[in-house]
């Protein structure tokens, strides 16, 4: 849903560098509380994240407090939602006409825009709003790429939250909350034939800096020498190696995605790791990401 209030708040703000995103969530219990610490820093925080932090069953003054900063950059209210109010620990309450917002808020169990409309109202410039709870490894996902600078439409498909549930972007879905300096983001899907060997295909996302029609050249040997339209997907790709992989994770401008999960570069270190996400994902194995987790713990 597109408001015009999220393209004129975004010429009166400033966009965070990566590293330094601010996020702050909300949850209802002690339980969703771990779930989401768990995802955010085990085994080590996403890169683009510079603080964060979990508040468990907040009252009303603090919700209002939280969707009301400009300092915060993504908000993410796990909490109840009913009539068109949020539900704090002290009773419902309401997020208009509050004279302040972060940058995004993703607001879960819901899909009636009004509460998104409120956070542009209030200086936002995006919501995001999925009908049912996240999971960790989407909700991982979508912040995680958010604070790398990926656009808010692009982090919901590129993270698979789209896929999982409805959602509706309201304001801005081209903004991107953190800067990278980047002209267009590289986005790389593989599928593990092997655990060695891995199918690609290559797009890229632009940025709101990149003209439209603007071409690109990949200096990979695997992937196609000649120019190409930015923004575009190439779906026959080449077999790569894990190294090869390893080498697009490490890339500032890149973003890999492994048989429908996103890598980050803090949590994958070596080619061994790539190799034991492609097979568990081929023996039909349990959570790769839990298991990697583990492996580095023990």
């Amino acid at each position: 849903m597109l408001t015009p209030g999220g393209y004129e708040n975004g010429l009166a703000r400033t966009t965070t560098a990566r590293g330094e995103v601010r996020v702050v969530i909300l949850v209802e219990s002690a339980e969703r509380a771990r779930e989401f610490r768990r995802a955010i820093a085990d085994p080590a925080v996403p890169g683009g994240i510079g603080s964060w932090e979990v508040i468990v069953g907040p009252d009303a003054d603090t919700v209002t407090s939280v969707l009301s900063d400009p300092t915060v950059d993504i908000a993410y209210c796990a909490l109840p939602i009913e009539a068109g109010q949020i539900v704090a620990a002290n009773g419902p309450t309401s997020i208009d006409d509050l004279g302040g917002s972060p940058a995004l808020v993703v607001f879960q169990g819901l899909t009636d825009p009004a509460l998104g409309v409120s956070v542009v109202d209030n200086g936002g410039l995006s919501s995001v709003l999925t009908e049912d709870a996240l999971g960790s490894e989407p909700f991982l996902s979508l912040i995680g790429l958010l604070s790398v600078g990926v656009s808010t439409a692009a982090s919901v498909a590129v993270s698979g939250v789209a896929a999982e549930t409805r959602t509706r972007i309201v304001g801005d879905p081209g903004v991107e909350i953190a800067s990278h300096g980047s002209l267009s983001i590289q986005v790389n899907r593989a599928r593990s034939e092997r655990p060695t060997a891995h199918r690609i295909e290559r797009g890229s996302v632009l940025s709101l800096s990149a003209r439209i029609g603007s071409e690109q050249k990949q200096l990979f040997d695997e992937f196609q020498p000649l120019d190409e339209l930015s923004g575009t997907v190439r779906v026959d790709g080449p077999t790569v190696g894990s190294s090869t992989l390893l080498g697009l994770l490490d890339q500032n401008d890149s973003i890999v995605r492994l048989n429908g999960r996103v890598l980050f570069p803090e949590r994958i270190e070596t080619e061994a790791d790539i190799e034991e996400l492609a097979r568990r994902h081929l023996s039909g194995g349990s959570d790769p990401a839990e298991r990697v987790s583990e492996s580095r713990s023990e």
